[in-house]
């Protein structure tokens, strides 16, 4: 992965003086092989911040991703990410019924990173911008409250994790709760 963005670096180190050109990937790796990419991507420093702001499009030119990077070779995430998806794609995951008339396309994840690494609150959405689930993170891992919504704003799950773990009292929508310690389940009341 490193040599690869090693290869990036370069490739927009010799195409500063030239206009912006995309960088093409095979997932998470740089192709010089347009036709077998599956996404393209656009970065540029912030005026004369340190950052590099960062594009991820699919080949159908649909936006992906926006964030920040602290590194030109765009290993260290901070600050806000903001990720897209397909309403067709949601609806099949989540055997829901999602239309929009003039796209395709939605807001449906948006957090921060903080030294490469999640942190705060992170809020996934539905096709329609209803909050689908609350996460909060503590340096890449799962820890505060988390949140579980239905398409009508019901809250359908509500716990807390420690340390990526689940921990204390987890409630369902049914009434069911579990009671989890250091990640073990160690209570269910129906």
């Amino acid at each position: 992965m490193k040599n690869v963005l090693v290869l990036f670096l370069l490739l927009a180190c010799f195409g500063v003086r030239a206009q912006v050109r995309p960088i093409y990937f095979i997932a998470d790796s740089i192709t010089t092989d347009k036709s077998k990419a599956t996404h393209y991507g656009v970065f540029g420093k912030i005026s004369t911040d340190t950052l590099w702001t960062f594009k991820l499009y699919d080949l159908r030119n649909n936006l992906v991703q926006v964030g920040t990077f602290a590194d030109s070779l765009l290993m260290v995430p901070v600050g806000k990410f903001s990720y897209y998806g397909s309403v067709d794609d949601f609806n099949y995951d989540h055997n829901t019924h999602f239309y929009f008339k003039q796209t395709d396309r939605f807001l449906a994840e948006q957090g921060q990173y903080v030294a490469g690494k999640r942190s705060g609150r992170w809020v996934e959405f539905f096709p329609d911008g209803k909050i689908l689930s609350i996460t909060v993170y503590l340096a890449g891992l799962k820890h505060g409250e988390y949140k579980l919504f239905n398409q009508r704003g019901k809250l359908l799950v509500a716990g807390q994790h420690d340390l990526d773990l689940r921990d204390g009292e987890w409630k369902y929508l049914e009434g069911k709760k579990e009671t989890y310690k250091s990640g073990e389940l160690i209570a269910i009341k129906p």
